[in-house]
């Protein structure tokens, strides 16, 4: 869930953890975990808190949503085209023992 924390910095919720974007530490914390191939997330870790109304913040979210969204669909299309890839160079009798 993207929400924002104490010090009004934008973080993301995820299992428990929450990972602030303005923090470099944290944000490359949270990059590791979305570019994990080995990990899939649903998209709903990115929907954002509906407890806050203000306007601003509300586009803020919005647009990390449709970015990371966005990044989330990129990803599963390269995975798929890897795999695709990887399965065509298999020998048949190799892919059809999977």
């Amino acid at each position: 869930m993207i929400s924002i924390n104490t010090d009004e910095q934008v973080i993301v919720k995820y299992k428990e953890k929450e990972y602030c974007l303005k923090k470099s530490e944290e944000y490359q914390k949270f990059v590791l975990l979305i570019t994990n191939p080995k990990i899939t997330l649903e998209k709903d870790i990115f929907e954002f808190d509906k407890t806050i109304t203000d306007a601003r913040w509300i586009s803020i979210f919005v647009k990390y949503k449709e970015f990371f969204e966005s990044f989330l669909n990129s990803k599963a299309e390269v995975i798929k085209a890897a795999e695709k890839q990887v399965e065509d160079q298999l020998p048949k009798e190799e892919v059809n023992k999977t």
